[in-house]
């Protein structure tokens, strides 16, 4: 079986794809998750834990869960395939307005999305834009390290967004050479690219956080 941890998207991914391939699927969830992401995981014949008050909390609970039963873990953001996958909304972005917007403005909790749609979008003439919460600047900081680093939720807005660390930088320091979209299950669009989805476009991604993206952003048609 797989387990994950994740306070809702990632969960019912899963859990709908464990469904599909007949697999036994656990999804651990903070304990404040609200219950119709518990119950839209549940409805797809997952098992539910509330585990925490945060994803870190969760995160670290059910990786233990999956040493412990022999589990395969699936990362939220933090992952090649996962990546792919979620890159699929750039060629998505191609394909109906490319032509027609000159940014991409891409929300940011682990770097999953970001690092996706980036390497999607490697090439073309549109510039990439992660935005996070002023309070919660998980990718700033790590992008400032060089490194995935802790930060401490610092606004109850942003604490949905909490991660223990951002993939950004660990999908940055990947092989150049390796196409994410090679051995992704589900995102037959993205193998066919080939080094259009490949982690090296990390590092052309522009970073903007909190309230300061309207201000770097202003004159561009976003797409959004």
């Amino acid at each position: 079986g797989v387990i994950a941890a994740s306070a809702g998207n990632h969960a019912q991914g899963v859990a709908l794809g464990a469904k599909t391939l007949k697999c036994r699927a656990t999804i651990v969830m903070p304990a404040t998750t609200p219950s119709i992401k518990v119950n839209a995981v549940k409805g797809y014949g997952a098992k539910v834990i509330l585990f925490g008050d945060s994803y870190s909390e969760a995160y670290l609970y059910a990786k233990k869960i999956a040493r412990a039963k022999k589990l395969t873990y699936i990362h939220a953001y933090d992952d090649p395939d996962v990546i792919a996958g979620q890159g699929t909304l750039g060629l998505d972005i191609l394909d109906e307005v490319g032509d027609q917007c000159d940014a991409v403005v891409v929300a940011v909790g682990g770097g999953g999305l970001l690092s996706g749609i980036a390497c999607a979008l490697e090439g073309t003439a549109l510039r990439t834009f992660g935005v996070e919460p002023a309070g919660i600047p998980t990718m700033r900081a790590a992008l400032d390290a060089g490194v995935p680093v802790d930060v401490n939720v610092q606004s109850i807005a942003a604490s949905s967004l909490e991660k223990i660390f951002v993939a950004f930088p660990a999908a940055q320091s990947r092989s150049s050479n390796t196409s994410h979209g090679n051995h992704c299950p589900y995102t037959e669009r993205i193998a066919n690219e080939g080094s259009r989805l490949t982690s090296r476009c990390a590092s052309r991604t522009a970073f903007t956080s909190g309230a300061s993206a309207n201000e770097n952003l202003s004159g561009s048609s976003l797409c959004r």
